[in-house]
């Protein structure tokens, strides 16, 4: 997906401040863009406006040239996925969570996938492997592998676009390389929008 910001901006209600203002910027197809900044800059807000979440209060953003608000949201968000924290995790099997409970999908592909993101050892080493229930939020298992069952969830889906949070900023350097290892790979052609402060991903984006 090729996004395009004109002027644009946000205000939350009953907010009397802009979290955006006048934001010009070209997103060009398959480009990897990171964003950084500190607490209150506006960074959640842009993954939201971007995600299709929150629509502009003033300004344009368009999606492949066409305007955000001719589109059809639900059916633009298909080919949206977005990378926050745990807290995505829901009550479920591993293989559900990576899946979202689409039971048409390929195990071997799967499996690659969580190898390269080193997972497969916790997988495993569970009772149960891809069918191990979890907690809500990712209650119960390390940080890193909530985030990375996150990382395959949104790898499976196929986006156009790929936004990712700075919950990656809570993750050590092994498991930064591993992510990043996989989605910088040829094996995709998304767009890559990330919002963290991480020196990392900053080195290895096009343009920060």
């Amino acid at each position: 997906l090729q996004l395009s910001f004109s002027a644009a901006g946000f205000q939350y209600p009953q907010e009397q401040k802009k979290s955006l203002s006048a934001v010009s910027m070209e997103i060009p197809a398959g480009s990897k863009t990171n964003f950084m900044g500190s607490s209150g800059s506006g960074k959640s807000t842009l993954l939201n406006i971007a995600s299709a979440a929150f629509p502009l209060t003033e300004g344009n953003l368009t999606f492949n040239g066409i305007p955000a608000r001719n589109l059809d949201i639900p059916s633009l968000r298909k080919h949206i996925a977005v990378v926050r924290g745990a807290d995505q995790i829901f009550k479920g099997t591993i293989i559900e969570n990576i899946t979202l409970g689409n039971s048409n999908y390929d195990l071997e592909r799967i499996s690659g996938l969580c190898e390269r993101l080193g997972m497969s050892n916790f997988i495993f080493q569970s009772k149960n492997g891809f069918n191990t229930e979890l907690l809500p939020e990712g209650k119960g298992i390390p940080y890193n592998i909530a985030y990375k069952i996150l990382v395959a969830r949104a790898l499976m889906l196929k986006p156009g676009l790929l936004l990712m949070d700075e919950g990656f900023d809570s993750l050590s350097h092994l498991d930064k390389e591993k992510v990043l290892k996989e989605i910088f790979s040829d094996r995709y052609n998304f767009t890559l929008m990330t919002f963290s402060n991480s020196i990392e991903i900053a080195q290895i984006c096009d343009k920060v």
